[in-house]
């Protein structure tokens, strides 16, 4: 089973936020849901634009408000792109804030920036082999490194191929038996 991850994004101004997103990250328009959310493509899920007044209490068991000052959470989006210099250029002209250098890292670079709804994003680019430039461990210890033949003119190790999954769309990644299990 694969868990479907969607984004969701209170902002103040519905129609701002779809330009917003739309000129800075490259999405389009999919569905309108009333004149209160919309639906952005082109991303590896679907974001979400939820208008939602300043003021308003951001969940029912809480008294904290929503609040459209540029604001600190503990979860946020990253946006992986191809060139960080263009990708940020693009952003600040559709009306982003660079917060701060660009920054780089054995994986790759990040830009943090703030969307004009108070909301903190990341663009990054990732270097060599991104995030496992860095990585120590990985939760499929019983495939190893095996190679396996997916056909008689391909083959692909069986750990890239469980790793694939959990990044790309299902669909789109080969599936093999390696022992008698599926990866």
């Amino acid at each position: 089973m694969t868990l479907n991850v969607l984004a969701n994004i209170d902002v103040e101004n519905l129609t701002l936020a779809t330009k917003f997103y739309c000129s800075a990250l490259g999405l389009t328009v999919g569905r309108r849901f009333g004149e209160f959310a919309v639906e952005l493509l082109g991303g590896s899920c679907a974001i979400y634009l939820l208008q939602k007044a300043p003021g308003t209490l951001a969940t029912p068991s809480s008294s904290q408000q929503r609040n459209y000052s540029r604001h600190w959470t503990p979860v946020h989006l990253d946006f992986v792109v191809p060139q960080i210099e263009r990708a940020v250029a693009r952003a600040e002209t559709a009306g982003a804030r660079l917060e701060g250098e660009v920054h780089t890292h054995v994986w790759g670079r990040i830009a943090v920036l703030a969307d004009p709804f108070g909301h903190g994003f990341c663009l990054i680019e990732f270097r060599g082999r991104g995030y496992d430039e860095i990585a120590t461990s990985l939760a499929l210890p019983s495939f190893g490194r095996r190679r396996i033949a997916i056909s008689e003119s391909d083959e692909i190790d069986a750990l890239s191929c469980s790793m694939l999954r959990r990044f790309q769309h299902v669909d789109q990644v080969p599936k093999a038996t390696v022992s008698g299990q599926t990866v």
